[in-house]
């Protein structure tokens, strides 16, 4: 035995194991590097097993296209030979390095396979910061974790303790460092481990179907006890965290106290702007009007609110005819911050002037800058859209900000502008564009995702399905397996997207938002049967923030098979959890009624209507679709909507991407 190592050794001495390098600098002198690629390229082509080759073209390409150079390396190392992987040291470096690199940006975008891939790389000598590899373990921790297999769960349990131990040993030697000097206070970790623990609870937890008590009273502490209607509105307004959670509390009681109605007037209009959903959507779903009115609603509305509230709810439910006055400056001077945005929506509902609407807010108010953007008050905004937005084409956008959202961590936009260009032009050449793109990328995965995406954005399911199957198979992330899920849906293979849905539902962390949006897809391609399936195990496991959007597309999809009974169970159980609108003809901030008035009657006025209602309704596509194709080309409004739908088109991918695609094809 000690003779054949000794063998061994030898032979690798000699260099035997090992083909002799290709002199590559002497090739790009006489081929140039583009010529010289194609050579080796051509040689691998003639010869796979041709390893020579393989490791002078990952030399060749190392720089300029990383997952390239890995795939040639890897496949060296798969092919082996009779006395091992038959490569020289600077080749085994050259991957470590490159592995290294790799294992730096996935552990960036939190994928739990960056800990193979540092750990693979320090196997081939490659120098591993030991902050990375803490990170690693407590992301790959933090991935078990999420896992619906209690074993996973189990071995994430353990990890993440090592990680821990880990992260502490690494902070003492970087002690006095930046990375040392950021260590989280212990007391602000416990806060915010605890919110944490109140927002799985909210969501996991059927408390909202009566099945499940409350957390107790000592548990509820914190702004997350909003969410449990454990606070008033009064105390949650001007904490961004409190209000977010008081919006959120599903079945909360309605508010019928005139301060907290006024408290909860100002939150509605900031969680509007946040979260997309309507302001007077908000206001009916929270507050109880008819207690609120008072005894004589027409000739005194709301006679309990103080001066901006009460004028803000007389002109939002239509009891405007009394022409209740308005604050005046001098009032507003001295109001709270509440009261001056307050003011400021009961001018913007008079129609009042631009200067007018902004005297209300005192000089640095942390409201006014996104009031006059949102709301477009400043006088130059349409006309610097018009002239910065001109020509734009706001489908590219809207296919960017898509791919921003689904393939976190894509560093080269131009290299998607190049794709979604040269694809328009021709698919064929599209498609060479992308495994250029791939192969230029540190992590291939995350190139392979970017082609999906963008493939998905332009309507190829074929090739958005070969794509999110790439880059499943290099790192199989459950945001990826999810994208594939639904890639195989849009493809129109049923059976094979519900099997990829539960693949990744199994490892999503929240498998109703997968099967929700795999339901979603597959009913926008009419598999109804299937979209039924996947509603069906959405339900199931639904929480408060899937419960609503999955009843609907239940429904629809019942409605679809012909099961109308079924459907109007879903419905009652939707209407349970819902709010009504205000009054469709009275609201101007309601853009469902602003489309409806439109399509009844398609004039200036409508359309001036649903301009006003796409201002309060932040994140509304339907009104903005309709919008984009109402308006003129040259109208200055028109660019307003298109960079608004190609933003809106990268939001809330989760659980809206059949809604990109509604937006990728008005754009067109």
């Amino acid at each position: 035995m000690k003779r054949f190592a000794f063998v061994v050794a030898a032979l690798a001495a000699c260099g035997v194991r090992a083909p002799a390098a290709l002199d590559v600098a002497s090739l790009v002198r006489t081929r140039g590097a583009d010529e010289a690629r194609l050579e080796l390229v051509a040689r691998i082509l003639a010869d796979p097993r041709d390893v020579q080759a393989r490791l002078a073209l990952a030399a060749l390409v190392e720089r300029d296209r990383p997952a390239e150079a890995i795939a040639q390396l890897e496949t060296v190392e798969r092919l082996g030979g009779p006395i091992g992987v038959r490569w020289h040291a600077d080749d085994r470096a050259r991957l470590g390095r490159l592995l290294a690199q790799r294992g730096d940006r996935r552990t960036l975008r939190s994928s739990p396979t960056a800990l193979a891939d540092l750990r693979r790389a320090q196997g081939y000598g490659a120098t591993i910061d030991p902050w990375a590899i803490a990170t690693a373990h407590l992301t790959h921790a933090m991935a078990d974790l999420a896992h619906v297999d209690p074993g996973i769960r189990a071995r994430g349990r353990d990890e993440l303790a090592f990680a821990r131990a880990a992260t502490d040993e690494t902070e003492q030697l970087y002690q006095g460092s930046r990375r040392g000097a950021a260590r989280t206070d212990s007391a602000a970790f416990a806060a915010a481990t605890h919110a944490s623990y109140l927002r799985a609870l909210a969501w996991w937890s059927p408390i909202w179907t009566g099945e499940a008590a409350p957390p107790s009273s000592e548990e509820l502490v914190g702004a997350e006890r909003c969410r449990f209607a454990a606070c008033r509105a009064r105390d949650a307004t001007g904490d961004a965290s409190a209000e977010a959670a008081f919006v959120a509390a599903l079945e909360a009681p309605p508010i019928r106290d005139p301060e907290d109605a006024a408290a909860f007037l100002a939150i509605a209009l900031r969680a509007a702007h946040a979260s997309g959903q309507g302001f007077g959507q908000l206001v009916a779903a929270r507050l109880d009007l008819a207690a609120l009115a008072g005894g004589d609603p027409v000739g005194k509305p709301f006679p309990d609110l103080r001066g901006p509230a009460r004028v803000v709810l007389a002109r939002l439910v239509g009891l405007g005819a009394t022409r209740l006055a308005g604050p005046s400056d001098a009032e507003l001077a001295a109001a709270s911050r509440d009261d001056q945005l307050l003011g400021a929506v009961a001018r913007l509902l008079d129609g009042a002037p631009p200067p007018r609407i902004l005297a209300a807010f005192a000089e640095g108010h942390p409201d006014a800058d996104w009031f006059a953007t949102q709301f477009e008050l400043r006088d130059d905004e349409l006309g610097e859209a018009t002239s910065e937005d001109a020509g734009h084409d706001w489908q590219a956008g809207a296919v960017v900000a898509y791919v921003q959202r689904v393939a976190s961590g894509a560093r080269s936009l131009r290299s998607v502008e190049e794709l979604v260009a040269t694809y328009r032009r021709s698919p064929a050449a599209g498609e060479r564009v992308a495994r250029d793109l791939v192969a230029a990328s540190d992590d291939g995965a995350l190139g392979q995702a970017v082609c999906g995406a963008v493939f998905t954005a332009l309507g190829d399911p074929a090739r958005a399905r070969t794509a999110w199957q790439a880059a499943v198979e290099q790192s199989p992330e459950p945001r990826y397996l999810a994208r594939l899920a639904e890639a195989i849906a849009r493809a129109g293979d049923g059976d094979a997207a519900l099997v990829a849905a539960t693949q990744a539902t199994a490892a999503s962390g929240d498998p109703a938002v997968t099967w929700l949006g795999v339901a979603r897809v597959l009913e926008s391609v009419g598999l109804h049967v299937f979209a039924l399936e996947a509603s069906r195990q959405a339900l199931d496991l639904a929480g408060a923030n899937t419960i609503v959007p999955t009843l609907e597309v239940a429904s629809t999809t019942s409605r679809a098979l012909g099961r109308d009974a079924q459907a109007a169970t879903f419905d009652r159980q939707r209407a349970r959890l819902e709010h009504p609108p205000l009054a469709a003809s009275l609201d101007p901030t309601d853009p469902r009624a602003a489309v409806t008035a439109y399509r009844a009657a398609p004039t200036a006025g409508t359309i001036a209507r649903m301009w006003v209602a796409s201002r309060w309704a932040w994140a509304d596509v339907a009104v903005r679709v309709e919008l984009y194709g109402a308006l003129a080309t040259s109208d200055a409004r028109r660019a307003v909507i298109g960079r608004e739908l190609a933003r809106l088109a990268g939001r809330d991918v989760e659980q809206g991407s059949t809604v990109s695609a509604t937006i990728f094809s008005a754009l067109r």
